[in-house]
Formats: structure tokens, sequence, C-alpha cells
């Protein structure tokens, strides 16, 4: 028992790991991208954008799995990591906005209007100056994005029939069988499941609660 644990978990947590941090990476990055342009800039249909962003906060997750699965099967993504990243950052990104929303509009625009008194491109100000400065909010973002993406059950058990491809959460499922449940198994998959998240949360609890008050009060 012990040996099918240790190798469910090695194979579930090396695909999991790599799904994880490239759906965290991009989410942020976007979620930056599109709220420096909603705060920094100014142009048509601004606030419908916002709004529709908004928007998708609203939307439940399993009103979407039949037309997810559809889009999937008809592009070939179906049992394939790509359908659950996809899936990851549409979801994440309303969230992950509306957290950066408050940080981007306390942030001072002096830095921003001297670099570009000094000849600063649009893109150097992001990149050098934004992003640096708003470090504590993409870290609390980031380890949000990280715990949802880490548990998360309904996508990965849609999209994905391999294995190799499955989650911790969704392996757990192997050890229940028609007749019997092997719960020692299924408890200690789940411990090894918590301890990353668990020892995540405990090195950088200070940022989440760092980023959330920074971007609680604007002014």
């Amino acid at each position: 028992m012990i040996a099918s644990i240790s190798g469910l978990a090695h194979s579930i947590v090396t695909s999991l790991r790599s799904r994880v941090v490239v759906s965290v990476v991009f989410t942020v990055l976007f979620a930056s991208l599109v709220t420096f342009a909603i705060t920094r800039m100014r142009w048509k249909g601004q606030s419908l954008v916002l709004g529709l962003f908004m928007v998708g906060l609203m939307i439940p997750v399993h009103s979407t799995l039949i037309p997810l699965f559809s889009l999937f099967l008809k592009l070939h993504l179906t049992d394939h990591p790509l359908s659950v990243i996809l899936s990851y950052i549409a979801f994440n990104m309303p969230i992950t906005i509306m957290i950066l929303l408050g940080f981007y509009y306390a942030l001072p625009r002096e830095v921003e209007e001297a670099a570009v008194m000094d000849g600063c491109s649009v893109n150097r100000i992001f990149f050098q100056i934004v992003l640096p400065m708003t470090a504590s909010v993409i870290a609390t973002t980031a380890i949000i994005n990280m715990i949802y993406d880490w548990n998360e059950f309904i996508f990965v058990n849609t999209f994905i029939s391999a294995d190799h491809f499955k989650t911790l959460t969704v392996g757990v499922q192997n050890f229940i069988g028609q007749y019997t449940t092997d719960w020692g198994a299924i408890g200690a998959t789940l411990m090894i499941s918590i301890l990353p998240i668990l020892i995540a949360f405990l090195i950088l609890s200070n940022r989440i609660v760092e980023g959330i008050a920074a971007g609680s009060v604007k002014g």
C-alpha cells in the first residue's frame, strides 16, 4: 500500500506542480496587464471590459463544464493539461484583477509620470517600475491562485482521464472501490497533498495579509 501511495503521489505531484506554476504565472501576468491598462490608461470601453471581468465572479463553475468540454473536444484538448491550465487562468482572472485593482488605484502616479518625462516606454514602465512596486500584492494573488489550482477537482475530473495527468484530489478516487474503501491510503494521500500548501502558507502568510491590507484602502 505504501508503495502504491508513493508512486501515485510522485507521478501526480510532478505533473501537478508544473501545471500549477504555469497557471499561476500566466494568471498573475495577464491580470496585472489588464489592471494596468484599466487603471493607468484611458480608452473606449474601459468600464465595459472591467464589468465583464467582474461578471465572471458570478458565473458558477458547474454551468460552464458542458460548453467547455464541447469546446475542448473540438480543439482536441480533452485529456490534455492545456485544457485545465486555460480553465484555471480564465476562472482565476476576475478575482485576481479585483485584488489588484485596489492596490493599483493606491499607487502614486508621480513615479510613472517622472519615468515618462525621462522617455520610458509603456512596456518599461510596466515591467521595470509598476511590477516591482506591486510585489507584495502579486505575492498575495500568486498564493491564492496556487491554493485554488492545487486543490481544484471539477475541471480535472471532467477534462482529464489519463492517470498521469490527474491531480492528487482526483487521484484519491483510485482508493475508492465498489465494495471497499482504503481509508488509510486516502488519509495518507490527502496529507501529502496538504503539506506543500501548508508550508507555503506558513512561510508566506505575512505576505498575504500585507498584500490584502495594502489594496484595501484607496488613496
